[in-house]
C-alpha cells in the first residue's frame, strides 16, 4: 500500500508540473484572443493613420513646401529686386544734388540755343552754345564754332555743374547752324551725262597710274578696282567700298588726289 501511494504521489506531482499556468488548457484560448485583439488594434491604428493622411491633401503640399522653401525664397527675392531698386533710387536724399540738377526739364529748356558759361567742379569753366540738356542726368551738350567754320562738341556731366550763366542768345543764322549740326549734308545732284563724264575721267586717271579698273553693274556705272574695291556714283572718296581696309584707305587717298587735280 505504501508503495502504491508513493507512486500515486509522483504521478500527481508530474501532472501538476505539466499543467503549468502557460500550458493549462484554459489558458490557450485567452492568449489567442489577446493576439487577435492586439492585431485588430494595430490594424485599426494603421487604417486610421492612412485615412487621416489621405483625407487631408494639404499635408503633402506642406511637406513639398518645406522641402523647396529655399527655392521659393530665392524666387521671391529675384522678383522683388527691381521694385527694391526703384524704391531705393527714388528714396535717395536730394541733399547731394547741385542747384543745376534740381532744376526741372522746362527750366533746362530755357538754356537751349543760348551761349552760356558753365562753372563746374574744381573751378573749371566752359563756354559754348547749348545744344541740349539731358532731362535725366542733367548733362549739358555744348557746341563751339571754330575760326575755320567747324563745330566742336563738348559734353559736361550734370553732377559736375555748379552754375550756368547765360552770355548771349542765338540769332536766326546760329539757330539754323545748331539745328542742322547733326544732319547729313545734302549731296549735289548730277545728271546722267555728268556722272558718265566723272566715271570715265576717274577710270582713265586710274589706268594712267597703272591701277587695274573695270566697269560693272547693269548700267556699267560701278568701277571695280583690282577686283577687291568698288566705286559707286558720284565717284568720291566716300563712295569707295572694300572689306580690305588697307586697300580702301589707299584708293580713297588716290581719289582725293584726283579730285584735287580737277579743281
Amino acid at each position: 500500500m505504501r508503495d502504491a501511494s508513493h507512486k500515486d504521489g509522483k504521478n500527481i506531482l508530474k501532472n501538476t508540473i505539466r499543467a503549468s499556468p502557460w500550458q493549462h488548457p484554459c489558458r490557450q484560448p485567452i492568449l489567442s484572443h489577446q493576439k487577435q485583439f492586439l492585431k485588430l488594434l494595430l490594424t485599426q491604428k494603421n487604417d486610421h493613420t492612412a485615412r487621416k493622411s489621405h483625407s487631408n491633401p494639404v499635408i503633402p503640399a506642406i511637406k513639398a513646401f518645406n522641402n523647396n522653401k529655399n527655392c521659393v525664397i530665392i524666387i521671391i527675392i529675384i522678383l522683388a529686386l527691381p521694385f527694391l531698386l526703384v524704391t531705393f533710387t527714388f528714396s535717395l536724399p536730394l541733399g547731394n544734388m547741385t542747384k543745376w540738377q534740381k532744376k526741372t526739364p522746362l527750366e533746362w529748356l530755357d538754356y537751349v540755343n543760348k551761349e552760356v558759361k558753365v562753372h563746374a567742379e574744381e573751378r573749371h569753366e566752359y563756354k559754348g552754345w547749348v545744344l541740349t540738356v539731358d532731362p535725366v542726368s542733367a548733362n549739358i551738350l555744348l557746341a563751339n564754332l571754330s575760326e575755320n567754320g567747324k563745330m566742336s562738341i563738348l559734353a559736361i556731366l550734370g553732377h559736375a555743374v555748379q552754375d550756368v550763366e547765360i552770355v548771349a542768345e542765338a540769332d536766326d543764322e546760329m539757330k539754323e547752324k545748331l539745328a542742322h549740326l547733326f544732319m547729313p549734308e545734302k549731296s549735289p545732284t548730277y545728271s546722267h551725262e555728268e556722272l558718265d563724264q566723272k566715271k570715265n575721267s576717274l577710270k582713265s586717271w586710274l589706268e594712267k597710274n597703272h591701277i587695274p579698273v573695270e566697269e560693272q553693274g547693269e548700267l556699267q556705272s560701278t568701277l571695280c578696282v583690282a577686283g577687291v574695291l568698288t566705286i559707286n556714283p558720284p565717284y568720291g572718296p566716300k563712295d569707295c567700298n572694300s572689306s580690305n581696309e588697307i586697300i580702301l584707305s589707299r584708293v580713297q587717298q588716290l581719289v582725293e588726289s584726283y579730285l584735287a587735280l580737277q579743281q
